[in-house]
């Protein structure tokens, strides 16, 4: 029987085994969620390998603002939160003629503590793009994220997948329990990453 307090524990005393363990822990109740609510809703907008980085990161949001003495297990939070996030993104996504609105992978998101200015080209109204430019801009970033899931190691990749989603450097080295001098060091190697796809 596992003791799911045990290794949130775990988790704050910063043992690295305890964020892998809870991972696999939770995908089967994950799965069961994406496939009983919204694998017809998001077969357009996410594949199964996205929502799983979707589940993740959540789970480390959970585990940051998750308080003992709340009514509802850590598992009952957990889950309830993530299916509000992935019902947020859907009405976010619904209001749009196209699945994505962000073509581009940017590590300099206007985000005020990060950055005073937004180096991603950002395309704001995808109606007002050419079809053929919009589904070639949202291949080349599918590739990114999945040469990154297989080319970045599990830190990185977290936080490259974080900071897509506009999570605060702060935020982030507060839920994996690094400095925030770390993380950007981390963001700085994920940039250089990232320029050398650019040429090839």
């Amino acid at each position: 029987m596992v003791n799911i307090n045990e290794w949130i524990y775990y988790y704050f005393i910063k043992d690295e085994d305890s964020l892998p363990f809870l991972i696999e822990y939770y995908r089967p109740a994950v799965t069961k969620l994406f496939y009983e609510k919204f694998s017809y809703t998001f077969k357009n907008y996410y594949t199964i390998d996205e929502y799983y980085s979707i589940s993740d990161c959540t789970l480390i949001d959970c585990l940051s603002n998750y308080r003992f003495d709340y009514h509802n297990s850590f598992t009952k939070f957990y889950l309830h939160v993530l299916q509000n996030r992935m019902i947020d993104l859907f009405r976010t996504f619904s209001k749009k003629t196209f699945p994505y609105a962000n073509l581009t992978v940017s590590l300099d998101s206007k985000i005020k503590e990060d950055s005073d200015e937004e180096y991603g080209n950002i395309i704001s109204n995808p109606c007002a793009c050419l079809v053929h430019d919009y589904v070639m801009g949202k291949i080349q970033k599918e590739h990114i994220f999945e040469k990154a899931k297989k080319e970045l190691n599990e830190l990185d990749y977290t936080i490259f997948i974080l900071k897509q989603q506009n999570v605060r450097v702060s935020q982030i080295a507060q839920n994996l329990s690094l400095s925030q001098a770390a993380i950007r060091y981390h963001i700085k190697k994920i940039k250089i990453w990232l320029n050398q796809i650019d040429k090839e």
